[in-house]
């Protein structure tokens, strides 16, 4: 895995058309990862199932599918914010996380897909104690 700009992903301005970057926005794509800053942890898991994602599917075919298919890019994040959120093994931490991916998830940055609510139901599944 290598890290990269973001500016330097390949697919930014199909994003832009699509959803609210700015210079926080992380992308993960074809083995790898473009960010603006480091990652902690969390966030790097969270791109590194993307990465897996692409592998099974094959990079510009899963970049396509996500930008057009809003279930399917929905799959992708859940699965991507269950990891994230399970790589805190403390509980308070975990539950913090789950709000703040349900934020995420329910917000612009995916083109408000579920509503918050909908969100902490389906993260509160992935809440290991």
């Amino acid at each position: 895995m290598f890290f990269k700009l973001q500016k330097d992903f390949p697919y930014l301005e199909e994003y832009r058309q699509k959803f609210e970057i700015d210079e926080q926005t992380i992308f993960a794509y074809d083995g790898q990862i473009y960010s603006n800053e480091p990652l902690p942890p969390d966030l790097l898991i969270h791109e590194e199932v993307h990465l897996k994602q692409q592998s099974i599917l094959g990079a510009d075919k899963w970049v396509k599918k996500y930008l057009e298919d809003e279930q399917f890019r929905l799959t992708q994040e859940i699965e991507a914010f269950w990891a994230q959120i399970n790589h805190f093994k403390d509980r308070n931490q975990k539950a913090k996380s789950r709000i703040l991916c349900a934020r995420v998830l329910s917000g612009n940055m995916y083109g408000n897909l579920i509503s918050f609510e909908e969100a902490m139901k389906i993260l509160w599944k992935s809440q290991k104690t």
